[in-house]
């Protein structure tokens, strides 16, 4: 009996001694349709939890690694749109031969991508023009040369930089590359909570 006692009372300490933190954001992502007045938008918040990864470098080097996505579909008389809203971050804490933390480090990647299907008389749709964007993958967080962005530590755990967290709006274009229409995405950091 003692030693089941012993047992949870051992389990509720571990649990509570590991952080678990989420950061929240409110984004919108819109597409128009260009030379018309149509268009939609999809507003969302986030909550994103802190994950940890098996890829730190060293025992000294803790990863976490978040993701959230979100899709828009818009129909009109000439074609469909269809966007994605993607953000992606990771998070480096350098500990000390104590463990406590001594520095922190982000890199985000954060972006929207759209696509065009023309529609046909019969309803149907051709090809879709679609657009890739690949987020870049930097190995060592802590390299002075090339890695990753500077972030603070508050209690230990770092801070979200919100340094890329710009409004973007791009072109989208059909298959002849001509310009059909335009995307929009916003995104604001609500707080991180634990």
């Amino acid at each position: 009996m003692k030693s089941i006692i012993l047992t949870i009372a051992t389990l509720v300490i571990s649990s509570t001694s590991l952080a678990i933190v989420g950061d929240k954001f409110k984004c919108l992502l819109e597409v128009k349709e260009l030379g018309s007045k149509i268009s939609s938008n999809v507003v969302k918040e986030f909550f994103i939890v802190r994950l940890p990864l098996s890829t730190s470098l060293a025992p000294d080097i803790r990863i976490t690694g978040s993701k959230a996505a979100e899709s828009l579909t818009l129909i009109t008389q000439k074609g469909k749109f269809e966007a994605i809203q993607f953000i992606s971050y990771k998070q480096a804490v350098r500990l000390d031969a104590q463990g406590n933390p001594l520095e922190a480090r982000q890199e985000s990647c954060i972006f929207s991508v759209g696509s065009y299907c023309k529609k046909f008389i019969d309803g149907g749709f051709s090809k879709c023009k679609n657009t890739s964007i690949a987020c870049r993958e930097i190995s060592d967080p802590f390299n002075p040369n090339y890695g990753w962005s500077p972030t603070g530590l508050l209690n230990g755990i770092p801070i979200f930089n919100e340094q890329d967290l710009v409004p973007e709006s791009s072109s989208i274009y059909d298959d002849k590359g001509n310009t059909v229409g335009t995307l929009n995405s916003t995104c604001h950091y609500l707080g991180s909570f634990q």
